[in-house]
């Protein structure tokens, strides 16, 4: 059981957690909530363009327990 805080801070910060990669494939999720940091990315070289059209919900299932 967590304090009401806890969830409310959940549900404020969820788009903290989302991280990058899940097993060497880029989320969908963290291209959608971050895409001036995919665009960096992209210029430095860490991800192509063609990986980020690809790019899938790979965090769903893990982060709706930070929504609720």
């Amino acid at each position: 059981m967590t304090t009401f805080q806890i969830k409310e801070d959940r549900m404020k910060y969820h788009k903290d957690l989302i991280q990058s990669f899940r097993e060497g494939e880029l989320s969908k999720e963290f291209v959608d909530a971050y895409p001036e940091k995919v665009k960096q990315m992209i210029r430095e070289g860490n991800v192509r363009p063609e990986e980020v059209k690809k790019a899938r919900n790979v965090w769903t299932g893990d982060t709706t327990y930070y929504k609720d």
